[in-house]
């Protein structure tokens, strides 16, 4: 692909996606539009919050992943080194 996407997590968004929106929209008719409904139980909470850690997380890896490689490209630059490998970094 061209942005280097796997299509494994893309199926199953596209399958599930339409799914996931008439099911989000059903409830918000049950509950008179209040979004109160998907924190109020346990189980709708603790999904939220899982959300709220691993969206942040994910964002910090791929910037810290982004930044190290960019610092590694440019080190390498300056040094004026070829082929030199870095660990960790692809």
């Amino acid at each position: 692909m061209a942005l280097d996407f796997p299509m494994a997590p893309i199926l199953p968004g596209i399958v599930l996606g339409p799914m996931m929106e008439e099911n989000f929209r059903q409830a918000l008719l049950l509950s008179h539009g209040d979004m109160s409904v998907f924190v109020t139980r346990p189980i709708g909470a603790g999904f939220m919050g899982v959300c709220a850690l691993v969206v942040p997380g994910v964002t910090w890896s791929a910037w810290h992943a982004g930044r190290r490689k960019r610092l590694a490209t440019s080190l390498d630059d300056a040094l004026d080194l070829p082929d030199l490998k870095v660990r960790g970094v692809d």
